[in-house]
């Protein structure tokens, strides 16, 4: 139902042929896709593309080291994966700057997981990537929850994966709280089956928050999609960073930053893959405004750079209470529209945006058409080696690590993805998602 209202216009403005290397440059073959020996990430560096469906070769975290599973007792002590900690019982106790380590397996138990209360620095995070799996959990204020009142200051979920919950699998929701992490995760089909809907079923959401990161999450399906309520991240806040995600057929908007009356300047929005949401009939894929009707405020400042967005409808992007700088997207819709906008003393700046057609209010726009994706009917969007992406970026517009975390000071292709040609050879099926999950940071 959902990819049927894909649309053909779409399926036509993608170009759906499949490049098979024929006559063009050598690819390497779909077994460069086969992971090797895996290191233990640091700190520093802690990214996907380390970090696969395997346990990492050591520990790594903050202070002490504890475990938790399904199968856990709070009479064990939690210092190894023999004698493992329920979860919940885990969040309560693990304390301040230390690490739990959760075990594969459905975490099913009806639990509310509260961060505690000045609970600074505490990280969640799975053994192997997407092994622990929180399906059908009922409770109504979501699954882990840094609520209002709550200094949750540093907190990290990593690697877990939620199906079919009730409401939000993570929210961020405390404006007394910054740096904030979301990392790694699955979530899929928040609200959507035996629920009665609501407003809360969005895969995640960061608002009000400061320093958010939400970076390599793959978020679909999720929320209600009838009316075009909720989203893949539900963001808002200061200083946010949404980096290297995929959202893809959530309710609402893929990304929604909306302060709701309060302002959300400098958030970082860059290297995500936006596609076939269902935010109301214009199919908006990405916003970021504030519904609350306040005046316009024209001295805060977003910016979105490096993604790559698709609408089934007629709109892109919607802007609205602010400046916005748009730099190095790919923006395709079914028609020629491309943005809109909420007030019309709304700036935005542009430049190095790819389009089918020149985008309104004047932003720098290069024609294309079509995209030049190796599959999109696969969720390859990958650039084909002759798409009009490569070589185009204005090469300074882009944040400091690619899509799979690679540090980097300079772009040549516009998208949420550079030119590789591994990757223009990738024979894998991402959309839908097979089993295990559409690993897009598999390298």
């Amino acid at each position: 139902m959902r990819k049927a209202l894909y649309g053909a216009a779409l399926v036509a403005l993608l170009g759906l042929n499949v490049w098979t290397g024929r006559g063009q440059e050598t690819v390497v073959p779909s077994t460069a896709f086969t992971r090797g020996v895996l290191r233990a990430p640091d700190a520093a560096t802690f990214r996907a593309r380390s970090y696969g469906r395997y346990p990492l070769l050591s520990a790594e975290g903050g202070g002490t080291n504890f475990y938790a599973g399904p199968g856990g007792s709070a009479s064990n002590n939690g210092l190894s994966t023999n004698t493992p900690w329920p979860i919940d019982y885990a969040v309560a106790h693990a304390g301040p700057s230390n690490t739990i380590w959760l075990l594969s397996g459905a975490y099913t138990t009806n639990i509310e997981m509260y961060v505690p209360s000045g609970t600074r620095g505490l990280t969640v995070r799975a053994l192997t990537k997407w092994g622990p799996v929180f399906q059908n959990i009922t409770n109504n204020n979501g699954v882990f929850t840094c609520d209002l009142g709550r200094d949750c200051s540093g907190f990290t979920i990593d690697g877990v994966a939620f199906s079919n919950c009730l409401e939000l699998a993570v929210m961020f929701r405390d404006n007394s709280s910054s740096n904030m992490t979301m990392r790694n995760c699955w979530v899929q089909k928040t609200g959507m089956y035996g629920w009665v809907t609501n407003h809360s079923q969005s895969a995640m959401q960061t608002y009000p928050a400061f320093g958010v990161l939400v970076e390599d999450d793959l978020l679909e399906s999720n929320g209600i999609w009838a009316p075009g309520y909720n989203h893949g991240i539900y963001g808002g806040g200061t200083n946010g960073v949404y980096r290297n995600n995929v959202c893809r057929y959530n309710g609402g908007y893929g990304i929604n930053i909306n302060g709701h009356g309060e302002n959300c300047p400098n958030n970082w929005i860059y290297n995500n893959l936006v596609y076939s949401n269902f935010a109301s009939t214009s199919g908006q894929q990405v916003g970021v405004y504030n519904d609350s009707g306040s005046s316009h405020v024209s001295n805060y400042t977003n910016y979105l750079f490096g993604n790559t967005v698709i609408s089934y409808g007629n709109y892109a992007l919607r802007l609205g209470d602010g400046i916005f700088v748009l730099t190095n997207n790919i923006l395709l819709s079914t028609n020629a529209l491309g943005i809109t906008r909420d007030y019309t003393n709304d700036i935005i700046y542009g430049s190095a945006n790819l389009a089918q057609a020149q985008i309104q209010y004047g932003v720098g726009t290069i024609i294309m058409s079509p995209a030049g994706f190796v599959n999109s009917s696969k969720g390859q969007y990958w650039l084909l080696p002759n798409s009009p992406a490569r070589n185009a970026a204005l090469g300074t517009g882009c944040g400091p690590v690619d899509f799979f975390g690679v540090a980097r000071s300079l772009v040549d292709d516009i998208g949420a993805f550079q030119y590789d040609p591994v990757y223009a050879g990738d024979a894998r099926v991402l959309d839908p998602s097979p089993a295990g999950g559409a690993d897009y940071w598999f390298r």
